[in-house]
């Protein structure tokens, strides 16, 4: 019994260390922490909003859409024309293009924009919100069966924040 304060006080450490993570482990999430731990813990990450990509897009420009999430979300829906991220060709990072990463929320996206960035990648952009906001905004969403309204909620906990009516059935 006597070790148990210190394992208690190793584990609180611990959690500290993980940075942004311990902040979403407990409470409520709510797209004003997601923002506020981007702006914490990435800093220097670029942010493209969902309208100014959807305008993009719309306007017919070629940009890059990297799905940095799992195949088995992606294969149930992703943003038209994304692809996952093991199938983005490095020779695909033409300076002067434009490319655009997107998660669940954009915590995944955002490791991922600053490793592009850290190995010299200067127009990439994380997704703000990324596909759940994307959805619940009732954008288009593409899977290999085409045209689909459901989204992969990652898990019961980050689903709070895409739309019940989205979920993936």
């Amino acid at each position: 019994m006597r070790f148990l304060p210190i394992k208690a006080v190793t584990v609180f450490v611990l959690l500290m260390l993980c940075g942004f993570r311990f902040s979403l482990l407990f409470g409520e999430l709510s797209w004003e922490k997601i923002d506020a731990v981007l702006s914490e813990d990435f800093p220097d990450v670029k942010i493209m909003e969902i309208d100014e990509l959807s305008n993009r897009l719309e306007a017919g420009e070629k940009l890059y859409l990297v799905d940095v999430r799992s195949r088995e979300e992606y294969l149930v829906s992703h943003i038209p024309g994304a692809v996952l991220v093991e199938e983005f060709a490095v020779n695909s990072r033409l300076p002067g293009v434009v490319i655009v990463a997107y998660c669940s929320v954009g915590l995944r996206s955002a490791e991922y924009v600053r490793k592009l960035q850290n190995e010299g990648v200067k127009n990439v952009y994380n997704l703000r919100g990324s596909i759940f906001m994307w959805a619940n905004r009732g954008l288009a969403l593409d899977s290999p069966k085409g045209t689909v309204d459901e989204v992969h909620p990652f898990s019961p906990r980050w689903g709070k924040l895409l739309d019940k009516t989205l979920h993936a059935r």
